[in-house]
């Protein structure tokens, strides 16, 4: 453990504290005493070691991923969890409606003051090194002063004092104080130690300005790192396995340098786990073929079930760097209800330790094409048992035909041709077939005159999967939710699968043969009779000759 009673015979303390881990001060050593002494003389309350307890606790560092988690900050502070902010995390967690349950000072220089709020109800635990300029702005009765672990302060702090070591950083004394405080289960979050783009913080540090930047790589990936980042990843290194042989449970949220080496770590990587990588894949229905992809390759390898996903987070906002036309906010609202909720539709499971787990390519039609041809099982999608019943309640026992239309604002040259469609409707209800539109979520709630709609299958993924799956037949344009019908063993018709003028030469002839594996006017090779690529636009006269023949298959 990283702590230690200065007296004799007290609790051991880590032998790479001094060989290896000199905590070093950022001032001149004669400033460095005179602060400890201006400290001292000041009769505050000293850190002591607790017993252990139940309680988590949430240190919060400053990295860029911080914003991507404040909503996992918010929730762990809600279910009980103690919060401790490092530095100018205070400030950004109270703009953001968190208040700190503790503020941790190590840095000895006196701009640290500015950290100070006077509105804050934080308990301030404040290293004895810190500037006078820092204690003086202190609010009386929520104090606490604590000695790192730094060569020659014994020489001046009192005895029997408890000694804090673990590193050069305020996040890791932090680590090592929650636990001296009895945390026995620690969530670190923007713990990155590493530059995301032009940031090597969530917020304005001005004191970190023009500093050097160099790369680092750590088990083949690389990162941008200050020097004093990269000293304090290698410090982490040690803190993590003396804090876990000590029986404290630690848990990285966010990306970075030492989440990276943290998982790196922590666990070699579970047979059933995989990681969906936010830095190069996007939120999008693309999910549905890597998920597909994954469960597969699960099976192919004969590892466990359930597969096991985790979403590392990328560079914008949590999300891939990228021109495709959404926004942090939508791109998180697709993850939280489609992606995440499509898990289920193949038996998966979201497990946060995943993220060392197998990563590959986003587009993995070609890959499963493959696999079909080697003859191996592929996953499928199959809505829950609650959707399925619920479907039911909705349309009873029918076997309708489901049109799905996209009707979206961007890359309108791919959209559904909306009045051929609903010519082709209106003539299969005149032959007895009931028929039911899911329109575009961006006109969910939109009534199409004349005809049935689901809202619900539109925003609601496992309940698109259900009416799908009780559909006589599928049918739509080339879009993300008709994947649900690809790989669910559904009968489709799917229109204009060509669309030029998309973004990277998406939808021409080429991108189908070269990443999807399909040629032109052929189908993926898994493919049954009745499900079907119908190589031209969505005319009405296209339509009704692909019902006509789609009639005369017999499965």
């Amino acid at each position: 453990m990283q702590f230690r009673p200065q007296e004799e015979g007290g609790a051991p303390r880590s032998p790479f504290v001094d060989q290896y881990l000199p905590l070093r001060a950022n001032v001149e050593d004669g400033v460095f005493i005179a602060n400890v002494r201006s400290a001292i003389a000041r009769g505050l309350p000293a850190l002591r070691a607790a017993d252990a307890h139940s309680r988590h606790a949430v240190i919060v560092g400053g990295g860029p991923s911080l914003g991507a988690h404040v909503e996992t900050v918010r929730r762990l502070a809600s279910g009980g969890a103690a919060v401790f902010a490092l530095n100018g995390t205070a400030d950004w967690l109270r703009s953001h409606g968190i208040e700190p349950d503790y503020h941790v000072f190590l840095d000895a220089r006196p701009h640290m003051a500015r950290f100070v709020s006077a509105l804050a109800r934080a308990h301030y635990l404040v290293a004895s090194q810190c500037a006078p300029e820092t204690f003086d702005k202190l609010p009386p009765g929520r104090v606490t002063l604590w000695h790192p672990a730094v060569a020659d302060i014994g020489d001046v702090a009192p005895p029997n004092s408890l000694m804090i070591g673990g590193g050069t950083t305020v996040g890791l004394q932090a680590m090592v104080i929650a636990y001296a405080m009895g945390y026995r289960t620690e969530h670190l979050v923007g713990f990155d130690s590493c530059y995301s783009g032009p940031s090597g913080h969530a917020y304005a540090q001005p004191e970190n300005d023009g500093e050097a930047v160099i790369e680092v790589v750590y088990a083949g990936r690389k990162f941008l790192a200050a020097p004093w980042m990269v000293r304090q990843a290698d410090e982490y290194r040690h803190v993590l396995v003396e804090l876990t042989q000590a029986d404290c449970e630690i848990w990285m949220y966010g990306d970075g340098l030492i989440p990276y080496i943290h998982r790196s770590m922590i666990n070699p990587p579970h047979p059933s786990a995989y990681c969906y990588d936010f830095t190069e894949a996007p939120a999008s229905w693309d999910f549905s073929e890597w998920l597909i992809e994954a469960e597969s390759d699960r099976i192919a390898r004969g590892a466990p079930a359930p597969l096991r996903v985790a979403f590392a987070l990328g560079p914008k906002g949590g999300f891939r760097d990228d021109n495709l036309p959404w926004t942090p906010e939508q791109r998180q609202r697709f993850l939280d209800t489609t992606m995440r909720p499509m898990l289920a539709l193949v038996g998966a499971e979201e497990y946060q330790a995943a993220w060392n787990g197998r990563r590959h390519h986003y587009y993995c039609f070609k890959a499963l094409g493959e696999r079909a041809k080697r003859g191996e099982k592929l996953a499928q999608f199959s809505p829950t048992e609650a959707a399925v019943k619920a479907v039911r309640e909705a349309f009873g026992n029918l076997r309708p035909l489901v049109i799905t239309l996209r009707e979206a604002g961007h890359w309108v040259q791919r959209n559904s041709n909306v009045e051929a469609w609903c010519a082709f409707a209106r003539a299969r209800e005149a032959d007895g077939y009931p028929v039911v539109f899911v329109r575009d979520t961006e006109k969910a709630e939109v009534p199409l005159e004349g005809f049935v709609t689901s809202a619900r299958a539109a925003t609601d993924v496992d309940f698109r999967c259900a009416l799908y799956a009780s559909a006589l037949c599928n049918f739509g344009v080339a879009n993300g939710p008709m994947s649900l019908a690809f790989f669910g063993g559904l009968p489709y018709l799917m229109f204009k699968p060509l669309s030029d003028g998309w973004a990277n030469n998406i939808g021409t002839r080429e991108w189908w043969r070269d990443n999807l594996g399909v040629p032109f006017d052929g189908q993926f090779a898994w493919s049954t009779p009745r499900q079907r690529i119908v190589w031209k636009d969505d005319t009405l006269e296209s339509i009704e000759a692909a019902w006509a023949e789609w009639l005369t298959i017999k499965e």
